[in-house]
């Protein structure tokens, strides 16, 4: 299941009021950080987790949940995004987003090749404490090893690892906020 947030899915009223909020904010703007710790909650999340790759391409405005132990292809959307300068990678842009000065969230840019004004964020929670991953990738095979040696689960490893995908034209989106 997935939430592509386009005029269509909102007039089809998919969701519930917390999660059609969030969708119609998506569409004229970038979430800001305490939006995006609302988001990558698994506890507060109004959004379902995705186990598939995205549709291709995804309209502006799309927010998508993935489990990235689950999901490894969330990339694969149909977008040609930029690359490095003679490499056949993409070039991807780095941040760490901060609240009361700890780093909470990490943030991965790309840009679009055919169109200059749409972007792809990915983001995922940070450990306040270390500013690190927060719930690493892993495989359902290591994961099943995260115990103690009484075969007691260990704390915070049972949690997904979740990123949450953002595609974004700002041209389109300075249209949406205009209304």
């Amino acid at each position: 299941l997935m939430f592509g947030v386009s005029a269509e899915t909102q007039a089809h009223g998919g969701g519930n009021g917390e999660g059609q909020e969030i969708f119609a904010t998506a569409m004229g703007r970038w979430l800001n950080v305490t939006e995006l710790e609302a988001l990558l909650t698994p506890e507060s999340t109004p959004l379902p987790v995705s186990t598939c790759k995205p549709p291709s391409p995804p309209p502006s405005g799309t927010l998508i949940l993935y489990d990235r132990s689950v999901t490894r292809n969330y990339k694969d959307d149909g977008y040609e995004w930029v690359k490095k300068r003679n490499s056949h990678k993409v070039r991807e842009d780095h941040v760490k987003l901060r609240v009361g000065g700890r780093f909470r969230v990490a943030g991965c840019y790309v840009h679009c090749v055919t169109n200059a004004t749409l972007h792809r964020r990915a983001y995922h929670l940070l450990n306040p404490e270390t500013g690190t991953a927060l719930n690493p990738p892993t495989s359902s095979a290591s994961a099943q090893l995260q115990r103690s040696a009484n075969g007691d689960a260990i704390p915070g490893r049972n949690q997904p690892s979740l990123i949450l995908v953002h595609y974004l034209d700002t041209q389109i989106a300075a249209l949406h906020s205009a209304k």
